[in-house]
């Protein structure tokens, strides 16, 4: 079994100008003793735009198709990854009120990414108490922020 954990989101020290929607994605995979990690920045993105770039980018990390369990501290994620995913793709990317899917972009990679895998399964967990792990990625999303800020 693979552990995916994941985390995303935008900063949120600046109430104005161009970095104000700033955001991060970063995740870990993990497998046994090995572990790989990556993170990355967008401008004028959304919270839930990078935690969908968070799983997407681990999920194309594995390049063989495996057991992953992807670990997410976003509601968001966890619904539209285990309730609503299927239904949307189904009534061709509108909701139930037939808007269009928010993100979904980022829903068709996923719903693409999990297909390829032999069988990926979500779990939702608390980004305060979620382990040395949760924190981690949390703190690569910090670091991608921060070294955007500081000009690096």
């Amino acid at each position: 079994m693979i552990f995916l954990y994941t985390a995303g989101g935008c900063q949120k020290q600046l109430k104005t100008g161009f970095l104000r929607k700033l955001g991060a994605w970063a995740y870990l995979v993990s497998e046994g003793n090995q572990r790989s990690h990556a993170y990355g920045t967008a401008m004028s993105t959304s919270d839930d735009a990078m935690a969908l770039t968070a799983v997407n980018e681990g999920l194309r990390a594995v390049t063989v198709p495996s057991n992953i369990q992807i670990m997410v501290n976003s509601e968001y994620l966890m619904n539209g990854i285990t309730i609503w995913l299927y239904t949307w793709k189904n009534n061709g990317w509108k909701t139930r009120d037939n808007a269009p899917v928010a993100n979904s972009e980022h829903w068709e990679a996923l719903e693409k990414a999990i297909e390829f895998h032999k069988q990926v399964t979500v779990k939702h967990v608390d980004s305060r108490t979620g382990g040395s792990e949760n924190g981690f990625v949390g703190k690569l999303c910090q670091l991608a922020i921060a070294e955007v800020m500081s000009g690096m």
